[in-house]
């Protein structure tokens, strides 16, 4: 029973540190880009397969990709802000690959929901994005003018493994001044733990006594 013990916690740490992928951390989106398709891990996700591009062709250097991650009561959220020195006064392309990490440290990881916000600056009407995440009809965020604080929710199924995640930009009038991504994911709930430990406990004791008898 102790070396079945001993195997299990030995697993549970390779998984904790078996991962090739960085932790995702605030940095230059050319950073991310130079990932390729290892990209980097937050909280049972990867971030991977980074690319922009726009009629100017702007260097992803001066364009910062800031990484705010945390969890409360069960959830986990991982929240991207693209911005850069300056503003955004032209239309872009952003895309990316989420995916659940395989064998990551919080067990089985789902995505339950993603959010979008562009934030202007109070700049006039007219500046739109949408979003193209597979699973969810294209969803146009129209600023109102008022409030760069002007948001719109996309709910993903229930239990969604990946999603590739496309954004589109169109500034006509005014400047951007960032653009953010939230990605809200859960793991099982503790009890799901308690019963597969105590599962493999009780496959260690029957095993046990087979062998007296």
């Amino acid at each position: 029973m102790k070396r079945l013990l001993l195997l299990t916690l030995t697993l549970l740490v390779a998984v904790s540190v078996g991962s090739a992928a960085p932790l995702c951390t605030t940095t230059s989106l050319d950073v991310l880009i130079g990932y390729g398709s290892v990209g980097c891990t937050s909280q049972g996700l990867t971030f991977s397969n980074f690319a922009i591009s726009d009629g100017n062709s702007f260097l992803n250097s001066s364009v910062q990709a800031q990484l705010q991650a945390y969890s409360s009561g069960g959830q986990f959220f991982d929240n991207w802000i693209f911005s850069k020195t300056g503003t955004f006064t032209t239309g872009f392309t952003l895309s990316y690959t989420v995916t659940v990490t395989p064998g990551n440290a919080l067990s089985i990881v789902q995505l339950v929901q993603t959010k979008d916000q562009i934030n202007t600056g109070f700049t006039p009407n007219g500046i739109t994005a949408s979003d193209l995440e597979p699973g969810v009809t294209p969803f146009p965020i129209m600023l109102k003018g008022t409030s760069p604080a002007e948001e719109t929710f996309q709910s993903n199924p229930y239990g969604l493994g990946s999603l590739t995640t496309t954004t589109t930009i169109t500034v006509p009038a005014g400047n951007v001044l960032s653009y953010e991504q939230d990605f809200t994911s859960e793991s099982p709930e503790p009890v799901s733990f308690i019963l597969i430990g105590s599962g493999l406990i009780g496959l260690a004791f029957l095993r046990r006594r087979m062998h007296k008898g």
